[in-house]
């Protein structure tokens, strides 16, 4: 006898691909000019995609007519101390979005912390890195779970805006 119903999930795997494909629509482009781009983003997250492809991530601080000053102390990456400033010629995209969910902050951090742990274990400080490894895995086990519940849980992020400079 043969089964005349679609394979069960077949409807739920549609919707997920359907979803994925039109949320690259969702990036809204935002002509501002130059002018108005400090009263615009003041205080949101933005990214700045350099002409290199490198991405700088930060809160918005000001604008002068040179550079964008991004502060990155609210965010994943420590790698900046304070401040740092975005030459106006540098950059290609400026991304208004969200800030990293959970679970990718997470694994930024892990990410840091083995790294550091691993040099350690092949280095005359192995010891420490015998101890650091372990530990950095049990941090990880226990707080994924509690990311992945905050990030389920949290209240939904919006639309990802990308902004055009007009002159």
């Amino acid at each position: 006898m043969n089964n005349t119903r679609p394979f069960p999930c077949f409807r739920l795997a549609t919707f997920a691909a359907a979803a994925v494909f039109f949320s690259h629509s969702l990036h809204a482009q935002v002509p501002k000019k130059w002018s108005e781009l400090a009263d615009y983003l003041k205080g949101k997250y933005v990214t700045i995609v350099t002409k290199d492809g490198k991405s700088m991530h930060g809160h918005f601080v000001s604008a002068s007519n040179t550079a964008v000053l991004l502060d990155p102390s609210k965010t994943v990456d420590f790698v900046y101390s304070g401040s740092f400033e975005v030459p106006r010629n540098s950059f290609t995209t400026i991304r208004v979005g969200t800030e990293p969910i959970n679970l990718e902050k997470l694994g930024k951090d892990l990410h840091r912390g083995y790294a550091h742990a691993f040099r350690r274990l092949f280095s005359e400080a192995a010891p420490l890195g015998i101890v650091e490894v372990p530990a950095i895995t049990a941090w990880a086990v226990i707080s994924a779970p509690f990311c992945a519940l905050g990030d389920l849980f949290a209240a939904p992020q919006g639309i990802t805006e990308n902004i055009q400079i007009v002159d």
